[in-house]
């Protein structure tokens, strides 16, 4: 049988009125296998990609009792052999044009997903992905940082809707893991306050103060950032002037630059 990479599934084709897609690249590639299989009388090159009466015929002599193109016909077209007897015998039904013909359909229905809306982390900052990152996190690796809301007292605010994993502690102050929607995951530090496992926060919600502390400049929220769930296990962003630091150093491209087209 060919894979569902060589010959992936598209969507439910039927007869004009049916209410299902009619006509597209799906049909053409059907007939092409129909005609190898001696069931559809026709020539390869002048097949259009209508799904009409003679297609859903020769499907029916292949595939009795059921009506247009489903997943179950997608399986059984998968896994046909052209017969004895035939030009192309033992070849599959679907040969490398109908194949790359459900492959450019399958591709075209792809919708790539918008980048996730993001805010700033306090009042008046730039959007979260506009930052880039300057340095490690101490003692947590894979979550590079920015430092930013520069005085004791400055509200914190969600940059998206996250979901707290755990609470944690910054020395000075106390701090909280969380994963975004976006699947970013955050190790927000050195806070007036912590938060446990399961609590919400919406985009632009108030999550704590900066606490009292006076380290890498003076008081600030340290947002570390983790891109595992996105670009895979062991992968994080690039930080720092050459990428790989040294801490507190500037020039890696932005958080948006280096997550363009992840999600």
């Amino acid at each position: 049988m060919l894979a569902p990479n060589t010959a992936p599934w598209t969507e439910p084709y039927g007869l004009p009125g049916s209410g299902l897609k009619s006509a597209g690249p799906t049909p053409k590639a059907l007939k092409r296998a129909c005609i190898r299989m001696g069931v559809f009388d026709g020539l390869l090159s002048t097949i259009d990609g209508n799904y009409n009466a003679k297609l859903e015929s020769s499907l029916d002599q292949l595939d009795p009792g059921k009506n247009g193109y489903g997943k179950g016909r997608w399986e059984l077209i998968r896994s046909l052999k052209v017969p004895a007897g035939r030009a192309h015998a033992g070849e599959h039904a679907l040969d490398a044009v109908a194949c790359k013909l459900l492959q450019a359909e399958a591709k075209s229905l792809v919708v790539k997903p918008e980048t996730p809306s993001f805010g700033p982390i306090s009042d008046g900052g730039i959007v979260l992905i506009d930052n880039s990152l300057t340095h490690n996190t101490d003692g947590i690796p894979l979550y590079p940082a920015f430092d930013t809301s520069w005085y004791v007292g400055q509200d914190i605010l969600a940059p998206e809707r996250l979901v707290v994993s755990r609470d944690s502690s910054s020395r000075p102050g106390k701090a909280f893991y969380a994963t975004g929607d976006s699947k970013l995951r955050y190790w927000f530090g050195h806070l007036d306050r912590t938060h446990y496992e399961g609590q919400v926060f919406n985009k632009g919600a108030f999550m704590g103060n900066v606490a009292p502390n006076y380290i890498g400049g003076g008081p600030h929220c340290h947002v570390g950032i983790n891109v595992e769930l996105l670009l895979g296990w062991g992968k994080q962003l690039l930080y720092g002037s050459s990428g790989h630091g040294p801490d507190y150093s500037k020039g890696s491209p932005t958080i948006r630059a280096q997550m363009l087209g992840k999600w």
